[in-house]
């Protein structure tokens, strides 16, 4: 028991921390940005508080109960994965740093679609008009995009052995 403690503390630690972030930024924007919107670099950045009831960027807008089966599907297999990683590799842990970004991401925005029925959006690059987005997209966006890296271009194909379901002979 004291090897999964010291094992996952840390990423249970930082899991929470993560996740109140997010919360707390989306409570903020609920509570100060109900009626205003906030220019913090005047056409370029904004502080603008919407309810996104889909995906990311409002995809999938109708479909409440398919978004949260979903995030619920990505939450398992990342905690999947998350636990097969072997940590004596330090090679491996900034893969496990991403999947807790995904993860704490996943949490965050579904939290918000449990309780709400919506997902609190409120950054908003008005200079490309990018859609607005909340902390928690931050994690899972910036970290796909370095998974994806880390795929690519850091990990070979041994390092992914412990994802295999048969084991080399």
């Amino acid at each position: 028991m004291k090897d999964y403690i010291k094992k996952y503390l840390p990423a249970l630690i930082l899991t929470i921390l993560l996740i109140s972030l997010d919360q707390i930024t989306k409570a903020i924007a609920r509570n100060e940005l109900t009626d205003r919107t906030v220019i913090i670099l005047e056409g370029i950045f904004e502080f603008k508080l919407v309810f996104n009831t889909g995906v990311a960027w409002g995809m999938f807008n109708s479909s409440q109960y398919f978004v949260s089966i979903l995030s619920i599907l990505i939450m398992i297999l990342v905690l999947f994965v998350f636990i097969k990683i072997p940590y004596e590799k330090k090679r491996l842990r900034p893969l496990g740093i991403m999947l807790i970004l995904i993860f704490s991401g996943a949490v965050g925005n579904l939290t918000d679609r449990i309780f709400m029925s919506s997902v609190t959006d409120f950054l908003y690059f008005k200079l490309i008009n990018f859609p607005i987005f909340n902390v928690a997209d931050i994690y899972i966006t910036v970290s796909g995009i370095v998974t994806a890296i880390l795929l690519i271009f850091y990990y070979k194909e041994d390092d992914l052995d412990f994802l295999k379901f048969r084991k080399k002979k």
